[in-house]
């Protein structure tokens, strides 16, 4: 039968992940769907289908396509996905009824009802040669077309051991299914309760677990649509800005055509500084909605799909997948306002202070509206519309501009004739700059050739040195040790999971995030990223000075009395990139970083990805050894260092962004 619910075989699976939507019941490895009658599928920790064909292959892992994850087998035990085989019963009977067929193997004719007490369905003839047999003729009939999810849940099964004996308790200390016999015999020292009364305890817990899931998910759904919002307000701020600027350096065009140029690269910087902070939270609260509509998904179909003993087998998996969910937070950002400011001190001849007199800056403590940005520009007795309107009348605008010398600019001003603008040229270059920043697929480097890959990377927790470093609960890769355990021996880090390929040009990023603690030392190393051989892996506590390896590193510089990037290629250092962080005790920033390896070339191209910038390009001798991403942090006594990689579907593709990647492949 079709909905036979005693035992098959347990495999075990690997780590817990998140997964999206499953549109209709389908394995989500090899994507055939289920079919009535066919192949049994097994549950996931993500709460997806695997089919027992997939879950068989002899290989140490099965990857859910719907997740992007792998799991090894040798960790979990799961079970047969009866919720699953209900909901394709249920899915065939509404839109395939007719491959629904007579159990009577003598023929394949379409089955028109349903026994309840025999779980068999039968067709015309059947039909009426089972209502004829005294001992079946009062059984539950249902006809197909009236038949619901809850007329296939079986009955009370017999127990395999004791079978004139239904399975009709619940053992809490063995945490099995067993019949009356059981319990007075093999199970008397066991806590046992009602099938019924157990199965209803957990029902009424993961009913309010569903209920807590769409609290959870709405939630979210919300933090989405607030961040669109926020996105939208900085657009509109940062298109306002450029106006502005654009109208009040006109005047004086032929004196600070370069300084203007200069003040936009800052306030573009700085905007593409806040929108990659923006898509790097919005891609955080989508992957936090998966994860709750999924298990969202799969408790309601557990509960209209189940019965008792799917209810009860399968609530350790429901409930950690719904603690999960459930545990995950996310922090809105917040829109810091930037400002254009005029120097008060300096403005005794615009030829002469043209690079002071106005600068781009952020403050914290108002919404950065530009209203009265051109009002204190103007002047107290300016005759503009704009500069009488009241502050408060503008929504409690603050001022963007610091107080200036409005009367001596206004004389520079005038002494200077405006040149004409060609309009045309300033629209067309704006729009060349939107373009950049729009959001690009990528297809043209992944079908390109070479094809660019995105694999998804993550620190290898297995092999790794705890007594320096450890990964935390966020997935971030922090400074600071959690045990005396030294899976890594030398190295003060870790590597990927997997090696590179040798055929493929892979991309990946980095972020890291810096809090200096104290004052930088001499030769102090913060953090380490790059390739390198697994020959050379645990050889030394860092790669930098390794034969092997490329790698950029962030440490104290004594030639520039700062902290610099450092490039090294096979033990030398090739480059020196001064003062990418400040000194001072209490400071914080966060650097990113693109790796981009070739591995038909053997080469290394990184990235510095706050200014959309190529920093070098590195290349090694080909080598039978396999080359793997590394991640070293360090010295937590001199700043805290958290990093995480961003990879795979994580990561953000900007036009700008594909630019720069196709320049460095060609």
């Amino acid at each position: 039968m079709f909905l036979n619910r005693e035992s098959h075989p347990v495999v075990r699976i690997g780590s817990y992940i998140m997964a999206s939507k499953a549109q209709c019941p389908h394995c989500c490895v090899c994507k055939k769907p289920y079919k009535y009658k066919g192949i049994d599928p097994y549950l996931l920790p993500c709460l997806h289908a695997a089919c027992a064909g997939c879950i068989s292959v002899q290989r140490e892992t099965i990857t859910c396509l719907l997740c992007r994850e792998s799991f090894d087998k040798e960790q979990f035990i799961f079970l047969n996905d009866t919720v699953t085989q209900v909901e394709t019963l249920a899915t065939t009977l509404k839109h395939k009824p007719s491959e629904i067929k007579c159990t009577n193997k003598d023929h394949s004719l379409d089955a028109v009802s349903w026994c309840k007490d025999c779980e068999s369905f039968f067709c015309q003839s059947c039909q009426a040669a089972h209502n004829q047999v005294r001992s079946s003729s009062t059984h539950g009939m249902v006809s197909l077309k009236d038949m619901k999810p809850a007329d296939v849940r079986s009955q009370k099964s017999l127990c395999p051991d004791h079978e004139s004996y239904a399975l009709d308790l619940y053992d809490e200390t063995c945490e099995i299914i067993i019949c009356s016999k059981c319990a007075r015999s093999n199970h008397k020292h066991c806590k046992t309760e009602e099938l019924d009364e157990a199965a209803g305890a957990v029902e009424e817990d993961t009913i309010e677990d569903k209920s807590k899931l769409a609290a959870k998910l709405q939630h979210f759904k919300d933090m989405i649509d607030e961040s669109n919002t926020k996105q939208e307000t900085m657009k509109e701020r940062h298109n306002d800005l450029k106006d502005l600027l654009s109208q009040r350096f006109n005047s004086i065009r032929d004196l600070i055509t370069k300084r203007e140029a200069e003040l936009r690269k800052t306030l573009e910087f700085r905007h593409l500084s806040e929108m990659d902070e923006a898509a790097r939270v919005s891609n955080k609260l989508r992957r936090i909605v998966r994860l709750c509509k999924n298990t969202h998904d799969y408790t309601g179909k557990l509960l209209e799909h189940g019965n008792t003993s799917d209810i009860l087998m399968l609530r350790k998996y429901v409930k950690f997948r719904t603690e999960m969910a459930l545990s995950e937070e996310a922090e809105m950002f917040e829109i810091v306002p930037v400002h254009v400011t005029f120097s008060k001190e300096k403005i005794q001849s615009l030829e002469n202070v043209l690079q002071t007199v106005c600068d781009i800056e952020t403050k914290e403590g108002d919404d950065g509206s530009f209203m009265n940005l051109y009002a204190n520009f103007e002047g107290p007795n300016s005759d503009t519309e704009t500069s009488e309107k009241d502050p408060q009348a503008q929504g409690n605008y603050l001022p963007m501009f610091s107080t200036v010398d409005e009367s001596k600019l206004s004389d520079l001003i005038s002494e200077t004739e405006p040149l004409d603008m060609d309009p045309d040229t300033e629209e067309e270059k704006e729009r060349e700059h939107n373009e950049e920043n729009e959001e690009d697929n990528g297809e043209e480097l992944i079908t390109g050739n070479p094809a660019l890959s995105y694999p998804a990377l993550s620190f290898d927790v297995e092999r790794i040195n705890n007594n320096k470093v450890h990964v935390n609960n966020k997935g971030f890769l922090v400074n600071s040790k959690v045990s005396q355990e030294r899976k890594l021996g030398q190295y003060v880090g870790t590597t990927a999971i997997t090696p590179l390929p040798k055929d493929k040009v892979s991309y990946w990023e980095v972020e890291s995030d810096f809090n200096v603690a104290s004052e930088m030392q001499q030769h102090g190393l913060l953090m380490e990223i790059g390739v390198a051989r697994g020959a050379c892996l645990d050889n030394s506590y860092c790669m930098s000075g390794q034969k092997g390896s490329m790698c950029l590193a962030i440490a104290h510089c004594s030639t520039h009395k700062g902290v610099c990037a450092k490039i090294w290629s096979n033990g030398q250092k090739m480059r020196c990139y001064e003062n990418v962080l400040s000194t001072s005790p209490g400071t914080s920033d966060t650097l990113r970083h693109g790796l981009l390896f070739d591995g038909t070339r053997n080469t290394l191209t990184i990235f510095d990805l706050n200014t959309i910038a190529e920093l070098v390009t590195l290349d090694t001798e080909e080598q039978a050894d396999d080359l793997w991403p590394v991640f070293g942090a360090y010295n937590s006594s001199l700043a805290a260092v958290q990093m995480k990689v961003v990879s795979g579907k994580e990561i953000n593709i900007l036009k700008s962004k594909t630019k720069m990647l196709k320049g460095a492949m060609e």
